[in-house]
C-alpha cells in the first residue's frame, strides 16, 4: 500500500467509491453502510469517514462526480458546429449515458436514498449541468426570447428524464425499440437535424 493508501496504483479514495457504487448497484440503497463499503474496498471505516466525513460525504461524492461525469460526456456534442445537430446529438448522449450509467443517474435525479441532500456545491453542480441545456437550447431557437428559453429547456429536460426512466423501470422491453422511440420523440420536439440513432457515439 502506497502513502496515499493506494493498492495496485489505484487510490483509496476512488476504490471506496468505486465500492460504493458496486453495493448501490448491485444490492440496492439499503445494504449502503460504511461498514460495508469499509470491507469492499478493503479498508477500515475511519478511511471513509476521512475522506467522507461519513455516508452522506460518500453520497455526496458519488452524486458530485456523476453530475460531472455526465456534463463532460454530453459535452462532446458541443464541438458540433450546426446548433440544431448540437442539441441533438446532446439529447443522444443523454440518453445512451443515463442507460450505461443507471446507478449514477438514479442517485442524481431520483435520489433512491430518502435520507440523502446534495450539498449546495453539489446541487449548484446540477444547475449547472441544466444551464447547459439552456445554451444549447438558445443556441438552436433563437427565435425564443427571454423566459422562453428555459421553458423550453425545462420541457424538453422533463421529456428526456421520461424516457429514461420508463426505461430503467421497464421489464421485458426491446432495447431498440425504446431508444427509436426516443428518437422519434426528440426529433419531434427538436426540429429535424442529424439522423444519426439515438445511443451512438
Amino acid at each position: 500500500m502506497g502513502d496515499d493508501g493506494s493498492v495496485s496504483g489505484q487510490p483509496q479514495r476512488q476504490r471506496i467509491l468505486d465500492s460504493a457504487l458496486s453495493i448501490l448497484a448491485e444490492q440496492g440503497p439499503a445494504r449502503l453502510t460504511v461498514r460495508a463499503v469499509g470491507a469492499a474496498a478493503g479498508c477500515s471505516t475511519t478511511g471513509i469517514y476521512t475522506y467522507f466525513g461519513g455516508k452522506p460525504g460518500l453520497l455526496d461524492a458519488i452524486y458530485a462526480d456523476a453530475v460531472s461525469l455526465f456534463r463532460a460526456d454530453v459535452a462532446v456534442a458541443d464541438e458540433i458546429a450546426d446548433p440544431a445537430d448540437r442539441l441533438l446529438t446532446a439529447c443522444r448522449r443523454y440518453w445512451a449515458w443515463a442507460l450505461s450509467h443507471r446507478t449514477q443517474y438514479q442517485l442524481m435525479f431520483v435520489t433512491a436514498q430518502a435520507s440523502f441532500e446534495p450539498s449546495p456545491e453539489s446541487v449548484e453542480l446540477a444547475w449547472a449541468a441544466f444551464g447547459d441545456l439552456v445554451a444549447r437550447v438558445r443556441d438552436a431557437r433563437p427565435d425564443l426570447v427571454g423566459d422562453a428559453v428555459e421553458d423550453a429547456a425545462h420541457h424538453l429536460g422533463a421529456m428526456l428524464h421520461g424516457y429514461v426512466m420508463l426505461e430503467l423501470v421497464s421489464v421485458g422491453t426491446d432495447e431498440a425499440e425504446a431508444a427509436a422511440r426516443f428518437e422519434r420523440g426528440v426529433q419531434a420536439v427538436v426540429g429535424a437535424g442529424s439522423q444519426e440513432p439515438a445511443g451512438a457515439s
